[in-house]
Parts: C-alpha cells; structure tokens; sequence
C-alpha cells in the first residue's frame, strides 16, 4: 500500500509542476502595455519641427528583432503640417536598424 501512496504522491507532483510551468508560459506570452511617448525635434537645417509618435513594439522571441511602428509629422516654419509618415523600423538582433 505505501508503495501505491508513493506512486500517487508522485504524480501529483509531477501534475503540479506541469500546471506550474504551464502558467509560467503564459505569463511570459502575454504581451505588456506600454506607454509610448512623441518625441519632438527641430531641424537646424531648415528649423522644421518634427514630431516622432511610436504607436507600437514587438520582439521576435526566435529572431530576437524589435519592430516598431510610427507616425511622423513634420511641420513648416509657420507652425503648419508640411508632410506626414507612417512607418514601420526594426533592430535586428546585431544591433542594425533596416526598414521593415
């Protein structure tokens, strides 16, 4: 009988692990909310202000990239929008920046 107790106390160990590393997984899977913020800038070439908004983030968890994705304004001397983007930039996992 003690040897059946041991088998059972076993595999409820083994079951609580399991469900343990489980919830670990999805802990880690689960994307976090993060506040971004615009980033404003002057030109000294042409004293146009820019302003940079990312909108969002992701790391590739196999190829380790980070893709960002943005909006740009750019406004004239008189405070007007001159152009606008949405864009899309990455880092690679070597630290090099390429569009995306």
């Amino acid at each position: 009988m003690a040897a059946a107790q041991q088998a059972e106390a076993q595999q409820a160990a083994a079951q609580q692990a399991a469900a343990q590393q489980i919830a670990a997984n999805r802990i880690q899977a689960e994307p976090h909310v993060v506040a971004y913020t615009s980033v404003e800038y002057v030109s000294p070439s042409n004293g146009h202000r820019h302003t940079v908004t990312p909108k969002n983030s992701y790391t590739n968890p196999t190829t380790k990239e980070t893709c960002s994705a943005y909006d740009s304004i750019e406004y004239d001397a008189n405070g007007k929008i001159s152009a606008s983007a949405s864009g899309r930039t990455c880092v690679g996992a070597d630290g090099k920046v390429h569009e995306a």
